[in-house]
């Protein structure tokens, strides 16, 4: 059975050294230290494993290790169409616990001179913040974690440590003197493996639903988009299908044949919601002594209008649309267009957060600017690009970390895999997201509320119903809108609420849509090998309002998520399509907002 291990890494480096960061400094500093989350400098955790990859090749040339033990412990780049390969060691970065000083504090300044004239080159000073004064030695210290057999974890760890002790210098201005690694201060610690798959449990003892809370050991990065040619920035909600992923690489590596028929249907079954951050806050008259769990960063309802007067409105309701109109025009107040979200200022969306009660999580964004390594383990040529990810702390205390939580649902997985599956999730995850965090998992157990958002808890009444997405979800198909006989949007959106509430009727709607393709359509090929469509992804904050269904089927929707639309032959899977609701996607809530106490001083024309 595969085990992993925490295995320590520390190194004491010689001031003056940089690991340059992309944060202004203070006036006149042209170069700042990078910085984790908590203000303390750091050696990132990319740089430590190009280290360790650099020292395992040296081992390689001189036959000590081979290239398929450095492919196994630091992955492989995709080759041929298919993905990239992690490896079974993951890296965190090192920090060092030594004061965070004000910029300016300890600083070196440098310059170049013109070969032909023996002077200061024009623009060509640099004045380098330092984190401790020339000649003091600076600890840093993290930790790797190894995945493997208790025997390849031992050999691991030795010839990891081996390759540590060969790293002369780190950072940014080597061939200057800077970042001399003090002699003997390359270190691991011991290593103490665990299985990955815990003892079998009972599944008598586990319930069918479980929640928990996430929180993690480094930034937050999933679900990662370009916001330019060679940004990325990752979400501040943690995808089921992220934690599924890695729930299912761990099963993998701890021996489970992922192709076992039980494993397999279990897998699939479960249902894991997306993970949204949370905070305790105090309210009046709550449980605990007043203290109110309440999630953050749930989406606006996209009905929501500012006035011209800047109140904030919603335009869902009926009763407003002139009768019998096949669409509508316009919406006004005191004779004025109101603005909907797309024209939206900061201002606006901070003020539209308050009317409606739903807080953002203002989580921190952390830029780390990455190149790729060529093959001489050097910097390859233009492939420069930046990762924006949120801040997994609360504040700038490294002991105060966020919490997100999801839940999990066994659905009709088999009861003994299912308790397995509980118990690997609680004792917790490796390599969430792009950046392979660790995720420390705490079973919730006292829940006041009957469902893990705190709103639309119950459908109750006979409707309308106000029906707002959180996650996204499938909800039409690229050939389907596509062509000449494509359906419009009101057409597909109308046609597929009649198909998930039978009966239903779609009265109102307001939603943006998203295109999921690349790798995603590629590897899926929901329409065959010879055609391509993206995924239409409907956004969280869609909402729309239903008509004529009951509030059975709306609350057996509330529990178990909208289903992806249906194709030719039936519901797709999970081959077919990655959106599912067992992967937290199509998550819906009633009533977000108050809809009826925003609907004043609104017509349409």
């Amino acid at each position: 059975m595969t085990h992993r291990c925490r295995v320590t890494i520390e190194i004491s480096l010689i001031s003056p050294f940089l690991m340059q960061g992309n944060e202004a400094g203070s006036f006149g500093i042209d170069a700042r230290s990078l910085r984790d989350a908590a203000g303390r400098p750091v050696v990132p955790a990319d740089q430590v494993k190009g280290l360790m990859r650099a020292g395992m090749a040296t081992l390689a040339r001189h036959r000590i290790c081979d290239s398929e033990t450095i492919t196994r412990l630091f992955g492989a780049a995709p080759t041929d169409g298919a993905t990239s390969q992690r490896g079974a060691a993951l890296f965190a970065d090192l920090v060092t616990d030594i004061g965070s000083s004000a910029d300016g504090a300890h600083h070196l300044t440098r310059i170049r001179i013109d070969e032909a004239t023996g002077s200061v080159a024009a623009g060509a000073l640099a004045d380098i913040e330092l984190v401790a004064p020339p000649g003091q030695e600076v600890v840093f210290r993290g930790h790797v974690v190894l995945r493997g057999t208790p025997e390849d974890i031992a050999r691991d760890r030795a010839l990891l440590a081996r390759a540590w002790a060969l790293v002369p210098a780190i950072g940014s201005y080597k061939s200057a003197g800077f970042g001399m690694v003090a002699d003997g201060s390359a270190r691991l610690g011991e290593a103490t493996p665990r299985p990955l798959v815990p003892p079998a449990a009972d599944g008598d003892a586990v319930d069918d639903r479980v929640v928990f809370d996430i929180t993690l050991d480094r930034p937050l990065l999933v679900d990662t988009r370009h916001t330019a040619d060679n940004i990325r920035e990752g979400a501040t909600v943690i995808p089921g299908g992220v934690i599924k992923g890695a729930l299912a690489e761990a099963l993998r590596r701890g021996g489970c044949r992922l192709d076992d028929p039980a494993i397999e249907h279990s897998l699939s079954a479960i249902r894991i919601s997306h993970a949204f951050p949370m905070r305790r806050q105090t309210e009046p008259g709550g449980d605990d002594g007043g203290a109110a769990e309440s999630a953050h960063d749930l989406p606006l309802p996209m009905s929501l209008v500012s006035r011209a007067d800047g109140e904030i409105r919603d335009a869902l309701l009926p009763g407003r649309w002139p009768e019998g109109a096949s669409r509508h025009v316009g919406i006004l107040h005191d004779r004025k267009p109101v603005q909907f979200m797309m024209d939206w200022k900061d201002k606006t969306w901070r003020e539209a957060r308050d009317e409606a009660g739903l807080p953002s999580a203002d989580m921190p964004r952390l830029e780390r600017v990455h190149t790729q390594i060529g093959a001489d383990h050097t910097s390859a040529d233009k492939l420069l690009f930046s990762e924006v990810a949120r801040s997994h702390l609360i504040g700038s205390d490294p002991t105060q970390h966020r919490r997100w939580r999801f839940e999990m649902a066994r659905n009709d997985a088999d009861p003994a895999c299912w308790a397995r599956l509980v118990a690997m999730v609680a004792a917790g995850l490796d390599g969430v997201g792009n950046n392979g965090a660790h995720a420390d998992m705490t079973r919730v157990t006292s829940l006041s509320a009957v469902r893990l958002r705190g709103r639309g808890a119950v459908a109750e009444g006979d409707g309308p119903w106000a029906i707002t997405l959180v996650t996204p979800a499938v909800m039409a198909w690229g050939d389907r809108v596509a062509g000449e006989t494509a359906l419009t949007t009101h057409a597909a959106y109308t046609e597929y609420w009649a198909e998930v509430l039978p009966g239903a009727r779609l009265a109102n709607y307001y939603a943006r849509q998203r295109l999921a393709g690349g790798y995603q359509a590629l590897a899926h090929r929901p329409f065959g090998t010879h055609t391509y469509y993206p995924f239409i992804l409907t956004e969280p904050g869609s909402v729309f309002l239903i008509e004529n269904a009951t509030a059975k089927d709306i609350q057996r929707r509330l529990n178990t998520g909208l289903p992806v639309c249906r194709r030719p032959g039936g519901a797709p899977d999970w081959t077919i399509c990655p959106f599912q609701p067992a992967n937290g996607y199509g998550e819906i809530l009633l009533n977000l907002v108050d809809h009826d106490a925003l609907v004043e001083g609104l017509y349409h024309v």
